[in-house]
């Protein structure tokens, strides 16, 4: 039954969205970016919510300049563990984010170099550059600046899945 009714909302979905146009652009170069952004309490039952979208564009833009985006992927969701700060739910939608956007990375270098020998699949994915949009400075400087062993996070779990991001 639960297969049925997925089936269902997949199918009802794919109605809503049919004339929704998704453009994608010729690029002289490939980068994949992705962008996290996550809300903490937001949620009826006081949940937190977590996004990600995921483009390739020219490498330009991740030197700063304007370029076009091709839309890969997306996601909107409850963060899958309770959050104590807003913290928690930003380093769970940047978690999500960049698997996604590893993933993507790791398709496309497939397509522009070939086979892939997926016991290696970090340094193929490398390939192709890539990089995390986050809107939070304290986990962005808690990924980029600390060096302690917690990331100077007062949310262990947190901290812990900030590591694995870094």
């Amino acid at each position: 039954v639960d297969t049925i009714l997925l089936t269902n909302k997949l199918i009802r979905q794919a109605k809503r969205l049919a004339y929704d146009p998704i453009v994608f652009h010729a690029h002289s170069s490939f980068a994949v970016v992705a962008f996290s952004d996550a809300a903490w309490g937001v949620r009826r039952d006081g949940g937190s919510q977590l996004g990600y979208i995921v483009a390739i564009c020219d490498l330009d833009l991740l030197e700063g300049k304007e370029a076009p985006l091709s839309l890969q992927s997306w996601h909107s969701s409850r963060c899958p563990r309770v959050g104590r700060s807003s913290s928690s739910g930003e380093v769970q939608g940047a978690g999500a984010a960049e698997e996604e956007g590893e993933y993507v990375r790791l398709t496309l270098s497939e397509i522009l170099y070939g086979r892939v020998d997926l016991s290696r699949w970090y340094f193929v994915a490398a390939q192709v550059p890539g990089a995390l949009v986050l809107d939070c400075r304290g986990v962005f400087d808690a990924l980029e600046r600390s060096e302690s062993a917690a990331l100077g996070m007062a949310d262990k779990r947190s901290a812990i899945e900030a590591l694995g991001l870094k």
